[in-house]
């Protein structure tokens, strides 16, 4: 038995591989929900993490992609991922494990051109930028 064709049966397979598409665009992307800013982790999506212990607990379940390296690697160039807390350096992408989430005003993964730009060379990687509350 064939399966029917006509117009009916092509639309229904343009919008089944359509929402497909949509759907793997979006997957593992890190973006919010909300459909906001992939770069950015708002105080209103901390406040509905449930069990977390720290912020990069916070970054490991809304945005595990800014936890990976990217570009090639080697063993000339073994940078990571920078965070600043407040606009100063912080350490590696574990550092964040010292940072309580409920002092997180938010959180902001630049790219490493951005990184590159705003605080010189060495964010092969990118940086993640941490805002405390209070300081908004």
């Amino acid at each position: 038995m064939q399966p029917p064709r006509g117009p009916s049966s092509v639309v229904c397979l343009a919008t089944v591989f359509f929402l497909l598409a949509t759907t793997a665009a979006c997957t593992g992307s890190g973006m919010s929900r909300s459909g906001g800013d992939p770069n950015e982790i708002t105080r209103e999506e901390i406040q509905r993490v449930e069990q977390v212990s720290s912020a990069y607990s916070v970054v490991q379940r809304l945005r595990p992609n800014w936890l990976r390296k990217r570009g090639p690697s080697s063993i000339n160039n073994p940078s990571d991922i920078v965070v600043y807390v407040e606009g100063s350096r912080y350490g590696p992408p574990p550092s964040l494990r010292q940072v309580d989430p409920l002092n997180v005003a938010s959180m902001r993964f630049l790219t490493d051109d951005q990184a590159t730009t705003r605080y010189g060379t060495g964010h092969d990687n990118g940086a993640i930028l941490v805002r405390l509350r209070g300081s908004e």
